[in-house]
């Protein structure tokens, strides 16, 4: 097997903060996996019996679960000092209040010892998820299917074009260990919806990809408190706006389009649903401010690379940024269907 000697096969991190009524659910969900997994729940400076549950597992499954404990420095610290820690040749982020597919995880497992037996060289494995909505029970899968042949090692040419809702996202992203160290990514601590960066910054690095076609991530939405809750991700829209600043400082379009055109227009696809989100929310904020706010990111953008900004207008995120008070209530009525349609946040 390529890798260290006595390495883990697959790292998966646990971002945990005040999450011990719900931490159990996720963890049951990744421990019958075998020995080869190494399950890393960071405690990031709880207040309540987080740490206290991942100390239990970890005694409970030795060698497979480690507790990790460190101060408050939010999401993307906790990844960061995952990251740090990780002995797994593939690295998976799991959120505490999500949980995997038990079976189908054991089928990774082995998918993912059998093409490193073979040498693949896979740098990012692919799976779908699913939207899970706690409250009604409404259930929606994200499948990857037409967009990649399954169960084949292929390059970025094999992709075909995306349908609506088929985003690369970090539920469905396996990513090789070295490939996300080799990108040189730190994610910002102290602040939320860092993930996106997650995803795109090591994309670049990627060659080859396997898509396994089954549903393996279940990504509860409806929980109070959590930071997709719209209530949640209006206070915190300094953070998502950030974030998506710092997607566009660290997009090169041409680099992407001599990798690859499919990479280049996968990868805009995502900055595009970035732009999409921070533009709805701050339009549902709906204050002159927020309004404003909306003007300076595409101004931003703008300055920071016309070409690409030019690019994205002919997008979902340029359909979306309007400049009238109708415009904008028509684009949150769409964006509305759509939630409804495809059941996220």
């Amino acid at each position: 097997m390529i890798g260290m000697p006595n390495s883990k096969l697959l790292t998966i991190a646990v971002p945990a903060y005040n999450a011990a009524s719900y931490l159990h659910t996720c963890l049951d969900s990744l421990v019958r996996s075998g020995d080869e997994v190494e399950v890393l729940v960071v405690n990031d400076g709880s207040k309540d019996g987080t740490l206290q549950v991942a100390r239990d597992y970890a005694e409970r499954y030795p060698g497979i679960v480690v507790a990790v404990d460190q101060e408050n420095r939010n999401w993307g610290g906790a990844v960061n000092h995952a990251l740090e820690l990780a002995s797994g040749t593939f690295f998976y982020i799991v959120d505490s209040d999500d949980w995997l597919d038990s079976a189908k995880l054991t089928e990774v497992v082995s998918r993912l010892r059998m093409l490193e037996e073979q040498q693949a060289g896979v740098d990012l494995y692919m799976v779908n998820y699913v939207y899970n909505r706690v409250e009604n029970g409404d259930r929606h899968t994200i499948s990857y299917e037409k967009l990649l042949p399954s169960d084949k090692v292929v390059g970025w040419d094999a992709m075909s074009n995306p349908s609506l809702d088929q985003y690369i996202m970090i539920h469905s992203a396996i990513y090789r260990t070295s490939v996300v160290r080799e990108s040189g990514l730190v994610l910002p601590e102290g602040m939320s919806y860092m993930d996106s960066l997650l995803m795109l910054k090591p994309l670049r690095f990627v060659k080859k990809l396997y898509y396994h076609d089954c549903d393996l991530y279940w990504y509860t939405i409806g929980r109070e408190g959590q930071s997709i809750d719209p209530s949640v991700l209006k206070r915190h829209i300094a953070d998502q706006i950030h974030a998506t600043h710092l997607a566009i400082d660290g997009f090169d379009y041409e680099k992407l389009q001599a990798i690859s055109p499919r990479l280049a227009s996968c990868s805009m696809r995502y900055l595009s649903a970035m732009l999409t989100v921070s533009s709805i929310h701050l339009f549902q904020i709906n204050t002159p401010e927020s309004i404003e706010d909306n003007k300076k990111l595409w101004r931003y953008l703008r300055q920071s690379d016309p070409v690409l900004c030019r690019k994205l207008r002919f997008t979902l995120a340029g359909l979306v940024n309007r400049k009238t008070a109708l415009g904008r209530w028509a684009a949150k009525c769409g964006y509305g269907i759509a939630a409804n349609l495809f059941k996220f946040a």
